[in-house]
């Protein structure tokens, strides 16, 4: 029986991973049909963002929802957004800053997996797949410095719908704190500031005077 899998491939060597993404798009790697690739995308983690470098997409809109072809853009829009800033990515974040995973935690969180060991400069291939077997790619994969991990398809749809859900209620909950009325002490501080602006602008105005 067929199954729909994400798999992240975690690469040491990065010419293997231009390699390998060559190979697939080559349909080097679908064996006898047995390996059928709907999206697959080269990922690189360069100042502590995660970018797409390179892929192909093969699917089609898969009608009611979000196709699964979509996963990976909506996943890489994720960890560029506010709640992947909160998972530590972005500039000057490090591999250090959030904590271990466990198996079971990495093999129930690609948004995990990724932005725990993903390191600075490394590169991964992020695919979702239908496989008849897994052995076809473990197979393929080993001959590479890699490690695997597979993710149920829909468990990663709906974990990033969840996630962009988040990302919206956390930019409602922004502008709502950002809407209340003022207290009191942030009016003084408020006066305050706007006493030290015109302040600036009366020196700036007195060095004018004094140059012409």
């Amino acid at each position: 029986m067929a199954n729909e899998h994400v798999l992240i491939v975690y690469f040491n060597v990065e010419s293997e991973a231009f390699q390998a993404l060559s190979e697939i798009r080559q349909n080097a790697v679908a064996h006898h049909g047995f390996v059928l690739f709907e999206q697959v995308s080269l990922i690189k983690r360069e100042h502590g963002n995660v970018l797409i470098k390179d892929g192909f997409h093969n699917g089609e809109e898969i009608g009611g929802g979000m196709a699964i072809g979509g996963v990976i853009g909506s996943f890489i829009g994720i960890l560029g957004g506010p709640l992947g800033v909160l998972l530590g990515m972005g500039a000057g974040a490090t591999l250090g800053s959030l904590p271990a995973l466990n198996d079971a935690e990495e093999k129930n969180s690609l948004i995990r997996s990724v932005t725990t060991r993903l390191q600075d400069g490394e590169m991964a291939i992020l695919a979702v797949v239908q496989e008849e077997n897994e052995q076809d790619l473990d197979r393929y994969f080993g001959k590479f410095d890699t490690m695997i991990i597979r993710y149920d398809a829909g468990v990663i749809e709906e974990e990033i719908e969840y996630a962009e859900k988040l990302q919206e209620d956390l930019a409602h909950q922004a502008q709502a704190a950002m809407k209340k009325e003022r207290s009191d002490e942030r009016k003084k501080r408020a006066a305050a500031k706007r006493g030290g602006v015109h302040t600036r602008f009366e020196s700036l105005k007195e060095k004018f005077k004094r140059n012409n």
